[in-house]
């Protein structure tokens, strides 16, 4: 008996950036956009105790999903702005939203699960010594993310990965 399975993953994609100074370089701006398409291809071996599949001939296999070539398209885009009033102060905000290029997953009824996606915003402020060897910098940001399954998930990073960025932090300073 043999258990064995077989996946192939396709991104295309194509995507912009800008970035622009205005005002003596006083205000930093950016702006990006990308579009990625997702091919995903999954199968299972089918077979049972009397006969033995061959795992190197997808031929004989069952397909894992209804849709023999299911595909999905999304956008991620950026946009940001950062503004130095004074060479001490600066002051920022940007938003983006995204698309995670990854295998297509469906559910128990074989129809596609959308990819997962999210939406971030953040805005704060940095202050600095005369001499830029010290900055402080206060920040207040706002995540979501949907159709996120497993682990990457919002809450995942605020059991694990705040501890291990924090101590990264430290470790830096």
């Amino acid at each position: 008996y043999s258990n064995a399975n077989w996946s192939e993953l396709e991104v295309e994609g194509q995507g912009f950036t800008w970035q622009g100074f205005l005002w003596g370089d006083r205000i930093a701006a950016t702006w990006g956009v990308r579009e990625d398409t997702v091919s995903s291809l999954a199968a299972n071996q089918v077979s049972d105790d009397s006969s033995e599949v061959d795992p190197t001939n997808p031929q004989t296999w069952g397909r894992a999903l209804a849709n023999p070539d299911p595909e999905q398209t999304g956008r991620t885009s950026t946009r940001g702005i950062v503004f130095h009033p004074f060479q001490w102060l600066s002051l920022f905000y940007n938003e983006s939203d995204n698309f995670a290029v990854g295998p297509t997953r469906v559910y128990a009824t074989l129809n596609p699960i959308p990819n997962s996606s999210g939406v971030g915003k953040d805005a704060g402020i940095v202050l600095r010594t005369p001499d830029s060897k010290l900055e402080l910098k206060l920040n207040r940001f706002e995540t979501s993310q949907k159709n996120v399954s497993g682990r990457g998930t919002l809450a995942s990073t605020a059991r694990f990965g705040v501890n291990t960025y924090e101590r990264f932090a430290w470790a830096t300073i």
